[in-house]
């Protein structure tokens, strides 16, 4: 009987054990990777340097006409 009640506190204490340690180990885990991402793929874009391709130039309105050009040159 006392056998019995060692192996079942034994397998309690190690179970909780290991729940314990993952939920830990997650949570540790989630917490770096959400504080490593800014630092990666999140970082600031450098001075000169765009994550955008190159701008598509503003089409021209529907009159076709041109401002820049509007005036005596």
């Amino acid at each position: 009987m006392l056998l019995l009640v060692l192996v079942l506190v034994l397998v309690l204490v190690l179970g909780l054990g290991l729940l314990l340690g993952l939920g830990l180990g997650l949570l540790l885990g989630r917490l770096l990777g959400l504080a490593l991402v800014p630092a990666s793929s999140q970082a600031v874009p450098r001075p000169g340097r765009s994550r955008q391709p190159d701008a598509v130039p503003h089409p021209l309105p529907p009159s076709g006409h041109r401002p820049w050009e509007s005036g005596s040159a």
